[in-house]
């Protein structure tokens, strides 16, 4: 397969110009439309020479976002769009960021307790504090998440390591009001 070098881009703007030649700025040789597939082969969203080509999938990216805010990883989301975990990737960064505002949100937020009211401490604190006291825990094993329900709110939950169990405990919480449940 004989290899071609990006020349420039033709006066037009709709095709990119080729060479078999590096370095031949002036003796353009081929051009290429700059349609969808070849804006899809440059993102990594058509299959490679060899690979099954896949009927493409109906998913949308806002459908990638809300899939993630509810708590699916990218590989999970991939697998069942029959797409590559590039194309789901693209479009994780800012959901994971929410996530992780999400978590230090309720972390920072005082919890409301039926009967008793508010708590003394933020939630990240006092849940430290009672895993501190937890007999056979492990700190280096601790995990925070949050995954957005159909009602609105984030369940936000602690993962951890206790007397050789992984346990977890969840909350509910609301930015807007900054409430913990």
């Amino acid at each position: 397969m004989r290899e071609l070098h990006v020349v420039a881009v033709s006066e037009d703007g709709r095709h990119v110009v080729l060479s078999s030649r590096k370095g031949t700025a002036g003796r353009a040789e081929f051009r290429v439309a700059m349609d969808d597939r070849l804006k899809s082969a440059i993102r990594g969203d058509l299959p490679r020479l060899g690979e099954q080509t896949a009927p493409q999938s109906a998913v949308t990216p806002k459908d990638i976002q809300a899939r993630l805010r509810a708590g699916e990883s990218v590989e999970q989301i991939a697998a069942s769009a029959g797409v590559p975990s590039a194309r789901v990737e693209r479009f994780a960064g800012p959901v994971f960021s929410e996530r992780e505002r999400v978590v230090a949100g309720a972390r920072a937020a005082v919890l409301t307790r039926p009967r008793r009211g508010l708590s003394a401490l933020p939630l990240g604190d006092a849940v430290a504090e009672h895993l501190q006291e937890m007999a056979g825990y492990k700190p280096d094993g601790t995990t925070w998440s949050a995954r957005r329900e159909e009602s609105g709110r984030w369940l936000v939950e602690v993962h951890f390591v206790s007397r050789a169990k992984p346990r977890s405990a969840g909350w509910r919480y609301d930015p807007t009001s900054k409430e913990v449940v």
